[in-house]
């Protein structure tokens, strides 16, 4: 299936000036935070990661977004084993640039210490999350340096 990030990608290639825009969900909060990443319920319970990861089933199925930014585990699970993403327009990508300030532990004093960042992978290293080739294309390299950039501004 074609891909909406593909689409879009080509037509702001094609014109820069287009009115084509990029719509990500940031899907990786199990990446920190603990047992209170998945968020609440409406009743105030927290969230299962089971009930997280349907959420990310769901949104994907709707089609409305064209990028899925999940953590290596939650893709390992929904790209890899279920292969939701092979029927769907929807891309997915994995976050892959936490710094030591993301995890967020029971007694820990990371809010004492400034952030140090993990060891990076040159871009040349990754490939999309849905694994279809051995190697990524050279395309991927800017679009994920594109999103790790973004990423570091907030």
């Amino acid at each position: 299936m074609e891909k909406t990030l593909d689409i879009k990608l080509g037509a702001l290639k094609e014109d820069p000036a287009c009115r084509a825009f990029i719509l990500a969900d940031a899907k990786d909060a199990d990446m920190a935070f603990g047992i209170s990443s998945p968020g609440k319920t409406f009743d105030g319970r927290l969230r299962s990661l089971s009930e997280f990861r349907d959420q990310i089933r769901e949104i994907v199925s709707q089609g409305l977004v064209d990028i899925m930014l999940m953590s290596a585990s939650t893709s390992e699970v929904l790209t890899i084993r279920e292969r939701i993403f092979a029927s769907s327009a929807v891309t997915p990508v994995v976050r892959a640039n936490d710094t030591t300030d993301v995890h967020i532990i029971r007694g820990a004093r990371y809010s004492v210490a400034p952030s140090r960042p993990l060891p990076r992978l040159r871009s040349s290293t990754y490939r999309p999350a849905n694994v279809r080739t051995p190697r990524m294309s050279a395309a991927w390299g800017p679009i994920l340096d594109s999103i790790r950039s973004l990423s570091t501004m907030t």
